[in-house]
């Protein structure tokens, strides 16, 4: 049986410039041998660098430590962030950053795919974009996509939540 307590603040966008940022607790119980388990996820960033971190709590082990490198079908960290890309004659235009992320995701070549990768390898999975709004301005984003289908050798990644957006 897996309980959980996920960090409210995954529902909109999060700026992570550095450091790191507990996602979510999650509780294992093994109800064969009578055990139950502890995990804390995290994310860290350091500079460009995304690494997911699974903790057991009592025992201090490490259960999992991702690095997680940019998607080569997406920029990886959200491109420049600077905006100046969205001058580019033929860049979509948005009217806000969730309409942009709902764009990309609903695009199956892009986070379509991204979402497939991670369901195939049970594992979290990074990309990125850049939103391009209609005063000119644009922001970088990174996402993690998490599978969204059951991966039972790892049940303390958030599976129940398919990405985390991270803006620069």
């Amino acid at each position: 049986m897996v309980t959980s307590l996920d960090n409210s603040a995954m529902r909109n966008p999060i700026k992570l410039a550095s450091g790191s940022l507990v996602l979510r607790y999650t509780r294992v119980r093994d109800k064969k041998a009578n055990t139950t388990r502890i995990y804390r996820t995290e994310i860290a960033r350091n500079g460009a660098a995304i690494t997911i971190l699974v903790t057991d709590i009592a025992s201090g082990e490490v259960a999992m430590k991702k690095d997680l490198a940019p998607d080569k079908n997406g920029t990886g960290n959200g491109g420049d962030g600077t905006g100046k890309n969205c001058t580019q004659t033929g860049e979509k235009v948005f009217n806000s950053q969730a309409e942009c992320d709902n764009n990309f995701f609903s695009d199956c070549t892009r986070g379509g795919f991204v979402q497939c990768k991670a369901n195939r390898t049970c594992e979290p999975k990074r990309s990125g974009y850049e939103c391009c709004f209609k005063d000119g301005s644009g922001v970088a984003v990174t996402v993690i996509v998490w599978p969204n289908r059951l991966c039972p050798s790892i049940p303390y990644l958030p599976g129940d939540e398919q990405r985390l957006v991270l803006t620069q």
